[in-house]
């Protein structure tokens, strides 16, 4: 073979060996990022749980369900608004504030709404020691329907033996290729919110 072809030959191999490369460097992405968006009930519940320990709002905020974030929201403006002026500041001062105003807090979409309650919870005294505090056993989950799961977990105080703890439910629902959690907490019955999904 002349240089001329054993050159033509070596480009050749060498543009094979890149493609190859390419296509393998594009599917270990695919894959990874695959992997790293997947959704199960069990992870979002440890995100969720997590955010709450770390204090993230905004993560926290972004695992809840659309129509619960939107129920909390309504829930939350309608109290403040019913609310007396006369008291209003000193049962909602600190939240108004950190919205910076009256006017400014009922602006706030529902996203926005949650997110600051979370912050504006995280920065009292207790704040979210609570979930500091304690850890946590995900057993699995079991489906209700095809769009419905309820992680099954044991909670406990880090001090205390799981095996003394009782089993709870961390529910999530099915948004796309996304589970968003479904989680209510003692945010709902201290509003008095429904408790019943629309």
């Amino acid at each position: 073979m002349s240089r001329k072809g054993q050159r033509t030959m070596r480009y050749k191999l060498i543009k094979v060996i890149l493609v190859s490369f390419g296509i393998m460097t594009f599917s270990i992405a695919s894959a990874q990022n695959k992997t790293e968006t997947a959704s199960t009930p069990e992870s979002v519940m440890q995100k969720f749980f997590e955010a709450m320990k770390a204090g993230d709002a905004k993560t926290a905020a972004d695992l809840m369900d659309p129509q619960i974030l939107s129920d909390f929201a309504s829930g939350m403006k309608k109290i403040i608004t019913a609310t007396d002026s006369s008291i209003r500041e000193q049962q909602w001062g600190g939240l108004i504030q950190r919205a910076g105003s009256l006017d400014k807090l009922l602006a706030l979409d529902s996203v926005q709404i949650f997110e600051t309650f979370l912050k504006f919870s995280f920065e009292q005294e207790q704040g979210n020691e609570i979930f500091k505090k304690i850890s946590y056993k995900i057993l699995g989950h079991v489906m209700e329907g095809d769009d419905k799961a309820h992680v099954l977990f044991r909670v406990y105080p880090d001090s205390a033996d799981e095996s003394t703890s009782a089993l709870d439910i961390f529910s999530v629902r099915k948004r796309g290729a996304q589970w968003k959690a479904l989680y209510r907490g003692d945010m709902t019955g201290a509003m008095n919110l429904p408790a019943g999904e629309k």
